[in-house]
């Protein structure tokens, strides 16, 4: 059985797999028994732990790095991912990048750093969003990755179309996030949220009504 091999940036996402974790190590030792590890939506920390949580927090980006290079050889459709294997390899990258940016701004508001972790937070998932929507449309028929409905999975017409429309909903949400990140709007950001979560909402119904067509 041929082995489906991800190239492209699944080197980048590893470097900085590997950073993430150095970074953790080399500042350990300066780091305060207790760490945050939780914030509410107003970024007040609610929730506290002991410094080796961040250590954990450190290897998820690897752990996900690992899950997702693999995968693929064990999905039913791995011929898929020949087909959509740049927006593939885009968003291991942007996973990976997400989880470890994460981690380090953790690892720098538990050293003192003055840091606003919604706004933060929000930037980080707005560029996400942004940047897997632009590749949304590329992706093929798969068992994981994209917009699954029980109607696109059933009809690659229908799976066309919805990730067209997410293409465009997500990269929206992702922008209105940037920007509330950069003017520090808590308001913005929960609009942002709840357009990302109604746009879910509405390519599923979209995805229904297509069918019936």
């Amino acid at each position: 059985m041929n082995k489906f091999v991800l190239r492209g940036y699944s080197w980048v996402a590893f470097i900085f797999c590997i950073i993430t974790i150095g970074v953790h190590l080399f500042l350990y030792p300066k780091l305060p028994s207790i760490v945050p590890y939780h914030w509410n939506i107003h970024g007040e920390v609610d929730r506290t732990g002991p410094k080796y949580l961040l250590l954990i927090f450190s290897c998820l980006p690897m752990i996900m790095y690992g899950f997702l290079l693999f995968f693929p050889n064990f999905d039913r459709k791995k011929n898929a991912y020949n087909k959509h294997k740049k927006a593939y390899s885009v968003f291991l990258l942007v996973i990976v990048l997400f989880l470890s940016v994460i981690s380090v701004v953790i690892l720098l508001i538990s050293l003192g750093y003055s840091i606003d972790i919604i706004s933060a937070l929000g930037a980080i998932l707005g560029m996400t969003l942004l940047i897997t929507g632009n590749y949304m449309r590329q992706i093929r028929p798969n068992s994981m990755f994209g917009i699954r409905t029980p109607w696109s999975i059933a009809s690659e017409r229908n799976w066309r179309s919805t990730h067209r429309l997410g293409s465009v909903l997500f990269a929206l949400s992702g922008l209105l996030m940037i920007i509330s990140a950069l003017i520090q709007s808590t308001w913005l950001m929960i609009l942002g949220t709840t357009i990302l979560i109604l746009s879910s909402i509405f390519l599923f119904i979209y995805s229904y009504l297509l069918s019936k067509k």
